[in-house]
């Protein structure tokens, strides 16, 4: 798929309504705007880079974090993914910082035969390949035993980190184009509120169309969702 870049977008919308360039900053402005909003239940960018895990095991969230798409470690071409663990604690544990584990203590929770239980392990055994995402903390917590490495991690971003160079979707043109039109003619006393409104509802419309050529979807699709979910009911 080709892109357009923010910048080619917003020059030509300003050829396209007869301003100057004195007005790059508003409509770029706009544009951003909107392209954060829509991020969130249209478009989802998605975002790759690769975190660094401090000795305690912890690495930071990017900052326009806002939920992980797959979270693994590079082997070659593949991303082996890491699996995520809630039964992690939220708060640092000082005796693990200092590398001591606590089999003595963890054993003296339980009275059981501890040789039978190690067989199998504690539930699943010891998950090295697990984390939790803290997001009060803005970080990523994993297991203490992959301190000092490095992740690759794939997320849906906010949008906030737009600007001239951010690659456009062709098919988010015209709702981008759209909605400065309309924010213009907000700010702007010359339009009276029936302009105003119409461009609001005409943005709307634009970004339902391309919703729809985004997450578009098929009768026959429909058919099949609808299929693969029918179950018989229990007769009593």
């Amino acid at each position: 798929m080709v892109y357009n870049k923010l910048d080619t977008i917003v020059k030509g919308f300003l050829l396209a309504k007869g301003y100057s360039l004195h007005w790059y900053i508003d409509v770029l402005k706009y544009m951003a705007d909107c392209l954060r909003d829509i991020s969130f239940h249209t478009i989802q960018n998605i975002n790759t880079t690769v975190i660094q895990i401090d000795e305690d095991g912890r690495a930071k969230l990017p900052c326009d974090y806002i939920d992980y798409v797959i979270i693994g470690r590079i082997i070659d071409q593949l991303v082996r993914p890491l699996v995520e663990r809630g039964t992690m604690s939220n708060i640092e544990n000082p005796e693990i910082n200092k590398g001591l584990i606590l089999e003595q203590s963890t054993r003296s929770l339980y009275d059981f035969d501890y040789r039978y239980y190690n067989t199998y392990g504690f539930g699943a055994g010891q998950e090295r390949d697990s984390f939790k995402v803290l997001k009060k903390d803005k970080v990523i917590q994993f297991d203490i035993s992959l301190a000092n490495t490095e992740f690759y991690i794939e997320y849906i971003s906010d949008g906030s980190h737009c600007d001239t160079l951010t690659n456009i979707d062709p098919r988010l043109i015209t709702p981008l184009q759209s909605y400065s039109d309309w924010k213009l003619k907000q700010h702007n006393r010359t339009y009276n509120n029936q302009d105003k409104m119409i461009a609001r509802d005409l943005f709307y419309v634009d970004l339902n169309n391309a919703r729809k050529q985004i997450n578009s979807i098929s009768l026959e699709q429909i058919r099949r969702i609808v299929h693969r979910n029918y179950k018989q009911t229990i007769k009593t």
